[in-house]
C-alpha cells in the first residue's frame, strides 16, 4: 500500500529533456537522438491522433488527481500556449483487443487545467533554437481510482 501523498508521482515514462541548460537563455532541450527522423508525434483530436502509454496499477488502489503531458508547437510564442483542450480516456487493456473497455474518461470532456511553457525546446541538435517550445499540459481526473 502506498502512503496517501497528494504529491506522489505514480508513473513516469522517463525524462523529457536530455540536454540540460544548452538552449537559448539556459533552457533545457529535448534533442532528437538515434534513428528518430521526426520532431515528435502529432496531437490533434479532430484527426483522432492520440498519445498513449502503457502502465500497470499494482500494490493497492491508486487515486489519480491529474496527468501531466508534454507536447510542442512549432513557431508558437511561449507566452501564448497553443493547447486548448486535453481529453483523457483510461482503458483496462489495449484498445481494440478482446475484453478491453474504457474504465474512466471520454474524448469529449475537456480536462485541461493548465498549459505552460516547460522551459524545454525540441531540437535536432544542442543549441538548436526556440522554434519548437515544449508545453506542459495538466489534465485533471476527478474521481479516478
Amino acid at each position: 500500500m502506498y502512503p496517501d501523498n497528494p504529491n506522489s508521482v505514480l508513473y513516469n515514462s522517463g525524462p523529457l529533456a536530455n540536454s540540460q541548460g544548452t538552449g537559448s537563455g539556459g533552457a533545457d532541450e529535448s534533442v532528437i537522438s538515434g534513428s528518430i527522423a521526426s520532431y515528435g508525434w502529432n496531437l490533434n483530436i479532430n484527426a483522432y491522433y492520440r498519445i498513449t502509454d502503457k502502465f500497470t496499477v499494482a500494490g493497492g488502489v491508486w487515486s489519480v488527481t491529474s496527468f501531466d503531458f508534454y507536447t510542442y508547437q512549432s513557431n508558437c510564442p511561449i507566452t501564448a500556449p497553443p493547447i486548448t483542450k486535453a481529453v483523457v480516456k483510461i482503458w483496462n487493456g489495449r484498445p481494440g483487443t478482446s475484453g478491453a473497455a474504457v474504465v474512466w474518461g471520454d474524448t469529449t470532456t475537456n480536462r485541461m487545467a493548465t498549459c505552460v511553457y516547460s522551459n524545454i525546446n525540441r531540437v535536432a541538435a544542442p543549441n538548436g533554437g526556440v522554434a519548437r517550445a515544449c508545453f506542459k499540459v495538466n489534465a485533471t481526473t476527478p474521481d479516478l481510482h
